[in-house]
Parts: C-alpha cells; sequence; structure tokens
C-alpha cells in the first residue's frame, strides 16, 4: 500500500533533490570522479543536514535521519556486499516500511558500465536482489538515472556491459513510483524476518544470528555497506 495519501510528496521529493543534487556538485570538483566518492558526498549530505522536518498532509508526520554502518564480517575487513546504500522509509503510525539497495555507479554522457560480478553479489541474498537499484550519476550533465537491477541483468552476458541509461528513470520519478510501491517489493510491517530487521542485527556488533539459512555459505556477505533510514513518525 502507498503512503503517498499521508505524505506530502513534494516536500519530501524537493528535500531529496536539494540534498543529492549538492553531493552531486561536491563530488563534481573533486579531481578524482569515482563511485566510492560519490557515496561518501551523498552520505554526508543527509548527515549534516537537519531533516526533521514534516512531510504530512492532514496530519503532522515528522522525518528524521538515522545512519549506521553495518558491522564488519569477514577477517582482516574483506568483505563482498550486495550495494552500497540500503535506504529505508518506515513508519510505525502509517504501518509502512520499504527498503531499496542501491549500487552507484558513474556514467558518462549516459553510457554505463556494469559489472556482472556486483549483480552476482546481490543475487546471493534474494530479500537484496529483489529491491535492487542501480543508481547512475552523470559525470558529464550532472544528472541522476535510476533502474531496477533485474531489468538488466539478463542483458549482462559478459564480465561487464555498457548501457545508455538516457531512458531511465529520474531521482523524482522513481521516488514516486516507488512510494507508490509500484516497483521494489515492499516489507510486510512488523514481521521479524523482514529485511529491515536483518539489517538491524547487522548493526551490532555481535548479531543475534538472524541471518537467513541462504547466506551461510556467504560468511563475509553483507547486504550493504551503509544504511539509510528515514522514520516517520
Amino acid at each position: 500500500m502507498s503512503i503517498l495519501k499521508d505524505i506530502n510528496f513534494d516536500i519530501l521529493a524537493n528535500i531529496c533533490f536539494r540534498l543529492s543534487n549538492n553531493a552531486i556538485r561536491n563530488w563534481h570538483l573533486g579531481i578524482v570522479l569515482e563511485e566510492p566518492a560519490l557515496l561518501n558526498h551523498i552520505i554526508g549530505q543527509y548527515r549534516i543536514t537537519e531533516f526533521g522536518c514534516n512531510v504530512g498532509v492532514s496530519k503532522i508526520h515528522i522525518a528524521k535521519a538515522k545512519f549506521y554502518t553495518l558491522h564488519r564480517k569477514g577477517e582482516k575487513q574483506i568483505d563482498k556486499y550486495g550495494a552500497d546504500l540500503a535506504v529505508t522509509i518506515s513508519s510505525k503510525n502509517l504501518s509502512f516500511s520499504k527498503t531499496a539497495f542501491f549500487q552507484f555507479k558513474k556514467s558518462k554522457k549516459l553510457k554505463v558500465i556494469i559489472e556482472k560480478k556486483q549483480i552476482d553479489e546481490a543475487q546471493k541474498f534474494p530479500a537484496v536482489y529483489d529491491r535492487s537499484f542501480v543508481f547512475v550519476v552523470d559525470e558529464v550533465y550532472k544528472c541522476i538515472k535510476i533502474e531496477l537491477l533485474n531489468n538488466i541483468t539478463k542483458l549482462v552476458t559478459g564480465s561487464t556491459a555498457t548501457f545508455d541509461c538516457n531512458e531511465w528513470k529520474s531521482q523524482t520519478e522513481w521516488l514516486n513510483l516507488w512510494l507508490k510501491c509500484e516497483i521494489g517489493e515492499k516489507s510486510v510491517f512488523g514481521s521479524t524476518s523482514s529485511i529491515e530487521v536483518i539489517l538491524k542485527d547487522l548493526t551490532r556488533e555481535e548479531p543475534k544470528a538472524i541471518i537467513p539459512d541462504k547466506l551461510d555459505n556467504f560468511p563475509n556477505y553483507l547486504p550493504a555497506k551503509e544504511w539509510m533510514v528515514f522514520e516517520i513518525d
């Protein structure tokens, strides 16, 4: 079920648009335009911003951002990740919870290279893969394009594949469809085995071992590097 009837989408979209564009501008000022730096700039923008704003329509609903680094599991801190960043929107009052996983990529004139190994990492855990998107920032046009990972998986037949992402969704278009639950898997609110519960457990130094059996063969696997949670009260 969508939460857009209770949430002022324009306010939420404008905040995300402004923060993402600030991050892209700062990233573009750097000497080396690489994906890890882009991720750091985006997280940094949301970290330094006092979110705490009313995004409600007829009632007050305050949105606040929280940030978590998932506890590293591998020896010598060598881990494999299903995504760069997990983003959750959750509301107890609206009985809503949904998470997206983003792999950050840079493009040049809307041509982006996707590596098969990154798809393989996401596919290890279906709960991650079903919610995974490629988040592309173009280093020339400074725009954002987003595509569901599953839509391009079969097209990556070699170690890499190049895509024209011009027709992929803009950030605002993607956010609208995602909040309407027209794209991306929605969690069952309150479920003790939801992806959000698993992510929360992985923020502990000593997880409670609720990781699904599917991950037993991947001891150094984490769903994402960082987790950003927007709680709407």
